[in-house]
């Protein structure tokens, strides 16, 4: 594995020269143990291929930095003063990444049965394929909803809002059609959109598109950087005969609800204003607007 030392907080916007063939980022927020199973994991998974792992942490204070650099002194550190949230962390990493590939995984990801040499192999066998998702398990082996098709403005009215109580039939159909209900989990598929969990996405890639859009802190980045991709021509596949387990939500929560509500409308308009435009943000604002104030008063 190779060695990279502790890096300072910013690097030059563009991306350094490639020497490994996969760099892997982990973003990392007080999640000292999952991260320590998950880079270990990491390190028995990728075998035969140059590698280096680089850790960004949003100024935990559960001893996740002294534990990189106590049990993992190949694995690089960027240490964050302040949260600066999971987009802006990530773009860090990838900003040092020397790797044809990237992976970028969450520290609540560990990787099952192989698959990273079956995520990698793909890649390097489809150069048309810009990124690659496994199929993603819970503690129980249940399958979890990792991939979907491309996000429309009703699919954002209708969960977002009040209309999701209002019209409920109509909101069940919109989310069975969105989530590709009745779809196989088990297939290798070209899909519309992936969460970025356990991502593996060609350098190439995101020297085209560009990284992780820093207008979103937690959420829609996947979605956004899904769309990019397919829109500069790339192929994204969901490979369903790859699993990776997943063990849900250990950072985000740690955040009171109501932080993570507002975080998730902010980002949410984000992307209403992004990809459908002033008019209908103009829209969806206030009625999330009203939704939000309502749960409020609920809680």
């Amino acid at each position: 594995m190779s060695s990279v030392s502790d890096v300072p907080q910013t690097r030059r916007p563009e991306l350094v020269e490639r020497s490994v063939d996969v760099s892997v980022v982990i973003v990392n927020f007080n999640t000292r143990d999952p991260l320590e199973r998950c880079i270990r994991a990491i390190q028995d998974a990728i075998k035969g291929v140059d590698d280096e792992v680089i850790v960004v942490d949003n100024a935990s204070e559960d001893g996740s930095v002294e534990m990189v650099r106590q049990k993992f002194p190949n694995v690089g550190v960027i240490c964050n003063e302040r949260n600066l949230f999971y987009t802006r962390a990530t773009n860090q990493g990838i900003r040092l990444a020397r790797g044809r590939y990237v992976l970028i995984v969450n520290p609540d990801v560990t990787f099952l049965d192989g698959s990273f040499e079956r995520m990698y192999a793909y890649l390097e066998r489809h150069s048309e394929v810009g990124a690659v998702s496994p199929r993603l398990v819970d503690a129980d082996g249940e399958a979890e909803d990792c991939f979907c098709r491309e996000r429309t403005f009703e699919s954002c009215i209708f969960n977002f809002t009040l209309l999701k109580h209002i019209f409920p039939g109509r909101t069940a159909r919109i989310n069975h059609v969105h989530a590709m209900r009745g779809i196989g989990r088990e297939t290798v598929r070209d899909v519309e959109m992936v969460v970025d969990m356990s991502l593996l996405v060609r350098r190439d890639v995101l020297e085209q598109i560009g990284m992780l859009d820093e207008s979103f802190k937690l959420y829609f980045c996947d979605d956004d950087l899904s769309l990019r991709l397919r829109q500069a021509g790339w192929r994204l596949v969901f490979l369903g005969d790859v699993r990776n387990r997943h063990h849900r939500h250990l950072s985000v929560s740690q955040q009171p609800p109501s932080w993570l509500i507002s975080m998730f409308r902010q980002d949410a308009l984000v992307y209403s204003r992004k990809h459908f435009g002033a008019v209908r943000t103009a829209v969806l604002r206030p009625l999330m607007g009203v939704t939000a104030a309502l749960h409020a008063v609920r809680s």
